[in-house]
């Protein structure tokens, strides 16, 4: 990475980070796209676990298993 990448990246840092705490758009996590066998079903686990980290469903669901065990 050079010097202007690293430079542009700072300068854009809060606009970077709130465009990935809002989900963002899914199709730029990645610069190029991997094929996969079993494509679809794929891309459908990546959009349902980008919907449930907006909604934070994980961290709760995290949270509830670990009461569950007791480990507060």
């Amino acid at each position: 990475m050079g010097k202007t990448q690293i430079k542009e990246i700072i300068e854009q840092k809060a606009a970077i980070r709130k465009s990935w705490e809002n989900g963002g758009n899914a199709e730029r996590k990645y610069s190029k796209q991997r094929k996969f066998i079993n494509g679809d079903s794929n891309e459908n686990l990546w959009k349902w676990f980008c919907d449930c980290r907006h909604c934070n469903m994980i961290q709760e669901k995290a949270a509830i298993e670990s009461t569950v065990f007791g480990h507060n």
